[in-house]
């Protein structure tokens, strides 16, 4: 690595890194200032049941909203620190000395293209490994800053092996499951459905051993059915210690349907749900997404890095302004199509892939614009 490339780099780093400091600064103190009676409704039950101050449910609630911001806000984050770096090392006369020795300023973006996309690769980590990771967190928290309900009644869903889950009453803040009664079903030899087996529990709660969920319930009965759908034998009592149930839903899949919160499931959670259910619309767009997304590192700075070097402008605030159009543009276009496939007005793939192709080919034309 050359000389020029560690300086670029190190300087984009310093550049991303106070980006990243202010603009986080500035949309968590709007957002708590927007929300701060949303956290105050919900502050003296929490305080009665678990024990915690409301200042700690709002740092909880924004520690774990951290990774889905950064996530979001990215492309432009690197988008502003290239425009700080370009804009410094203009105010410095720094690019006037580089054209005269004969460095073309087509050289000079490779650093650039490069911390571009290894910022998209920290993206895909963050949507894979910690987004997920917080999820379950942030539900909880989310339900405590909307102000939802104590308890959450006659609740029925199904997970990935087959099992059909009726929960009479659901706590969320103690996850406490009431009345619960699971299907275990089985098909016969003329593929009809029909329960192979039915538990019955006054109690539950989640359990977690060797990243698998379980379903831990106490307290009640299990039937047990032969293939004509007669019951085989006696009821059974549950264990004392409680029987575990193999599950992949958890507390945050009871409080948000799957399909109200696909942006914080990994794409191997959505490849899961595509292969369940085909035709479901929205998890398609959000798991092509995951592919495009990314990219708008490298878009960004393809649209924004021409007309700065083209200008070679001084101004801070000049950069800041130009920083903020593209942005907008760039998103308001993706924003739009986003909601047209999840209308199903668009296909999914082009609703994903047409911003990305229309801002990339005008990006591409801006080369020719650059004074090398």
């Amino acid at each position: 690595m050359k000389t020029l490339d560690r300086y670029v780099l190190k300087s984009l780093l310093e550049s991303y890194l106070i980006c990243v400091f202010l603009l986080l600064s500035f949309y968590i103190i709007l957002d708590l200032f927007g929300n701060f009676n949303k956290f105050s409704q919900y502050g003296d039950l929490v305080e009665e049941t678990q024990k915690v101050s409301l200042f700690f449910i709002a740092v909880e609630y924004y520690k774990a909203n951290i990774p889905l911001i950064l996530y979001n806000l990215c492309p432009i984050i690197t988008l502003m620190s290239a425009m700080f770096t370009i804009t410094k090392m203009s105010k410095a006369n720094e690019l006037t000395p580089l054209k005269a020795c004969g460095i073309s300023m087509y050289r000079l973006l490779y650093p650039f293209i490069f911390f571009a996309f290894i910022l998209s690769c920290m993206m895909v980590g963050l949507q894979e490994k910690v987004i997920p990771h917080f999820a379950e967190r942030l539900e909880f928290l989310t339900q405590i800053q909307h102000g939802r309900k104590k308890s959450i009644d006659a609740t029925q869903l199904s997970d990935i092996y087959g099992n059909i889950i009726y929960i009479g009453q659901y706590l969320p803040l103690t996850k406490e499951l009431k009345n619960i009664r699971v299907i275990v079903p089985d098909r016969d030899k003329n593929s009809k459905l029909h329960a192979k087996k039915i538990i019955q529990a006054s109690y539950g709660e989640w359990f977690r051993e060797k990243k698998q969920n379980f379903l831990l319930l106490k307290e009640g009965m299990v039937k047990i059915y032969d293939d004509s759908g007669v019951m085989a034998a006696k009821p059974e009592p549950l264990p004392p210690e409680g029987l575990l149930l193999k599950t992949d839903l958890n507390h945050s899949k009871v409080l948000y349907p799957e399909a109200k919160k696909l942006d914080t499931l990994s794409s191997r959670d959505l490849y899961r749900i595509l292969q369940q259910k085909p035709d479901h619309n929205a998890a398609k767009v959000t798991f092509y997404s995951r592919f495009s997304i990314p990219m708008g590192n490298i878009l960004l700075l393809f649209l924004g890095l021409p007309l700065l070097l083209m200008r070679e402008s001084k101004n801070f605030f000049l950069g800041t302004g130009m920083c903020a159009l593209i942005s907008a543009c760039f998103y308001g276009v993706s924003i739009f199509c986003l909601n047209l496939g999840y209308k199903e007005i668009l296909q999914p793939i082009f609703s994903v892939w047409f911003p990305v192709v229309l801002f990339g080919s005008f990006g591409y034309g801006l080369r020719a614009i650059i004074h090398t």
